[in-house]
């Protein structure tokens, strides 16, 4: 059985689900080297309107990608 990945741009409704991802890892990741304060904060400073996805540019200029 071969298991098959798409990989798309993402979409306005994928935003929830990438928000979760992100904040999720940074969580995992830092929280042995910062405390809950510091990484509270860092997870603040991803908004809605910061991740903006439907044809419009984040922050960075970069495309967003989903796997489904």
């Amino acid at each position: 059985m071969t298991d098959e990945i798409e990989i798309r741009l993402a979409i306005g409704g994928d935003a929830p689900l990438i928000s979760a991802l992100v904040t999720t890892t940074i969580r995992i990741s830092n929280s042995a080297d910062y405390p809950a304060s510091v990484i509270d904060r860092v997870i603040g400073n991803f908004s809605r309107r910061d991740a903006e996805i439907d044809g419009q540019p984040d922050r960075l200029d970069r495309k967003r990608c989903a796997a489904q």
